[in-house]
């Protein structure tokens, strides 16, 4: 159900439909920039290269293209874990650390981390 929920909510805001959701609100930063990723001027489906209507962009992504969405949502549920646990602006901390086959890098000082250490790097050495 929750991933049937993130697809539809990606799918609508990549089509420039109205998402009125509570979910969406929470991880917005995330859903932004996947929506970007996906579709291009609200025509375009980006994953396959074919044009549709916004009408049947929508529905294109969500039959077509709704496990790709939502493994892109759970690549991001890490960054969106520490950004709100560290109280950082998403897009901050997106220009902060990388991941990079598994493993969270920082840009600041090039070190390699998992989830829990990049976090309590972060907290100790590059907190604003």
């Amino acid at each position: 159900m929750q991933s049937e929920k993130l697809a539809d909510i990606i799918a609508r805001k990549a089509v420039g439909f109205k998402v009125n959701e509570p979910l969406y609100y929470k991880i917005a930063p995330a859903v932004d920039e996947i929506a970007r990723e996906i579709a291009e001027e609200k025509r375009r489906c980006k994953l396959c290269n074919k044009e549709f209507s916004r009408a049947g962009l929508y529905q294109h992504l969500i039959k077509k293209h709704r496990r790709e969405l939502v493994e892109k949502m759970s690549e991001l549920k890490d960054f969106i874990y520490l950004a709100k646990s560290l109280n950082i602006d998403y897009n901050d901390l997106k220009k902060m650390i990388e991941k990079r086959d598994g493993v969270y890098v920082c840009l600041a000082c090039n070190k390699e981390f998992t989830l829990q250490g990049i976090y309590l790097h972060l907290a100790r050495k590059h907190k604003q």
